[in-house]
């Protein structure tokens, strides 16, 4: 199994696959490389595939610190660096959305064109969530206190209650779809976060970015791309983003969720695969 050491000493697990020019996915919180199995063997056929598992979830390591956003963007340098590559598309989904984010205004020099599907704004302190009758209450506070008592707790009171943001009905309710996300976050995410304090961790430390992520937008030096399903909550943050960089594509994917790439596979994949090609 391939691991590296990030510049600070964190091992970082991550998986290689397929010839050409290097793509690299970067997964959701609280997930591993595994969210994007729709699109591995897909483009695996054309380009290098490069899916790390972000410290503090999958089996990278589990430091109880060190996650500022800085640090997670400095992560996928330190991979590129480890791998020889200088450049490489950078695709991510919610979290890993907001990682390629940081990443693209740091190290566009490492950026051939990026794809955000689902990311956040910053600071976190702007999303806010109605909670067994409390309205407007801070989305971080509302998962923290949820996963303090577990993992499958905080799946079954928050997430699994609030499907509709992450996957279409349609979707879920089709064998495959039922299956898929049983197996991931009812089983295999169950295990990888059986400790549960570091997933606390990820967002206590993202918590910290204080300043706004979409500030440096309009000086977005590489081509970009921003999509979403349309039952995303973060539907409102990439509209955002989409009007600090007007010239950026963006897809509102129908009868989808937070997680499009899953629930309508077959539109994300054309359309990545059409963007890709435009900016190879």
């Amino acid at each position: 199994m391939p691991y590296f050491s990030a510049s600070d000493g964190t091992k970082i697990y991550y998986e290689d696959l397929g010839e050409g020019f290097p793509l690299m996915f970067l997964h959701p919180w609280p997930t591993d490389h595994a969210m994007w199995m729709l699109q591995i063997p897909v483009f695996s056929e054309r380009y290098r595939i490069i899916t790390p598992d972000s410290r503090g979830l999958g089996r990278s390591a589990k430091p109880h610190i060190g996650y500022s956003l800085e640090r997670l963007s400095d992560d996928v340098d330190d991979l590129m660096n480890h791998l020889g590559i200088d450049k490489a598309f950078v695709v991510g989904n919610s979290l890993g959305g907001a990682v390629a984010e940081k990443f693209a205004l740091e190290h566009s020099r490492r950026v051939q064109a990026t794809v955000w599907i689902g990311a956040p704004t910053f600071p976190m302190n702007e999303l806010v969530m109605d909670y067994e009758g409390e309205k407007n209450v801070p989305f971080v506070k509302v998962y923290s206190s949820e996963l303090a008592k577990g993992y499958l707790n905080f799946w079954n009171k928050v997430w699994k209650a609030l499907m509709s943001n992450n996957y279409h009905e349609s979707f879920v309710n089709t064998n495959i779809g039922n299956y898929l996300v049983r197996y991931l976050f009812e089983e295999r995410y169950a295990r990888l976060n059986a400790d549960s304090s570091p997933v606390i961790s990820i967002l206590n430390g993202l918590d910290e970015t204080k300043s706004s992520l979409d500030e440096g937008l309009a000086k977005l030096s590489v081509p970009a791309a921003i999509v979403c399903g349309s039952g995303d909550d973060t539907r409102p943050s990439c509209e955002k983003q989409h009007l600090a960089i007007p010239k950026a594509e963006f897809l509102v994917i129908q009868e989808s969720g937070h997680f499009c790439y899953m629930d309508q596979p077959e539109i994300f994949n054309r359309f990545l695969s059409d963007f890709l090609v435009r900016y190879s």
